[in-house]
């Protein structure tokens, strides 16, 4: 061999060496810390029977005193932090659309409240259902184990623009399903009844009135 030859260049342990590299960067990357993020809130459903479940993104403190206090909290200006109302249809009889609530549980990724309809069967029964709305006030009556309060960006951008340094209210809304009422089945069993009583009485009397005619041609 000539004297000064270089050696040839031996590309298959450089690509080797590169993906080394590679494995080893992409390691490191997945091990940094990612820092938690804020708590979203959303409903999730509501059932047939009025029972509403909020779910949370992320897991949250939770204790059995919250449930008790949640309806009394209070902001700093005196206003309910959390409060639900039901949004009526554009048809519907408001006079039949009474209701309560109250919180029921509250766990890790979920918030229940039980809404209790004074009658049931009115609810969603038109064209325009009726919607459930959440409104939340201030963002630190949610906080997550990870110490972040509820995350209140999810209000329309250009209202947040409009006062940035105000935090605005939180309003969840979800469509409420027809409801079913556990009088239903009694409620419609009495009236068959009655509807069945009131046609036999009148049969009753159609028959006393057809006597009385016959009664009165023979005569």
């Amino acid at each position: 061999m000539a004297q000064g030859s270089q050696k040839e260049f031996d590309w298959q342990t450089a690509f080797a060496e590169l993906e080394r590299k590679r494995q080893k960067a992409a390691e490191e990357s997945a091990t940094q810390y990612v820092p938690p993020s804020p708590p979203k809130a959303s409903i999730r459903s509501i059932d047939e029977s009025g029972l509403l479940t909020i779910s949370f993104s992320e897991d949250m403190r939770a204790s059995e005193d919250f449930v008790n206090s949640l309806s009394k909290l209070k902001t700093k200006d005196g206003l309910p932090a959390f409060t639900f109302k039901v949004v009526s249809g554009a048809f519907s009889d408001q006079a039949k659309l009474g209701y309560s609530w109250k919180v029921v549980t509250f766990g890790k990724r979920s918030l229940e409240l039980q809404i209790t309809f004074e009658n049931p069967i009115y609810i969603s029964m038109e064209e325009e259902p009726e919607f459930a709305e959440v409104t939340i006030k201030q963002a630190s009556i949610f906080i997550s184990e990870a110490g972040l309060p509820l995350d209140m960006s999810q209000v329309k951008p250009q209202s947040r623009r409009l006062a940035p340094a105000v935090e605005e209210p939180l309003v969840l809304r979800k469509k409420i399903p027809k409801q079913k009422d556990a009088g239903d089945s009694a409620k419609l069993a009495a009236a068959a009844l009655e509807s069945a009583a009131s046609g036999s009485k009148a049969a009753l009397m159609g028959n006393f009135a057809l006597n009385l005619a016959l009664s009165a041609s023979l005569n």
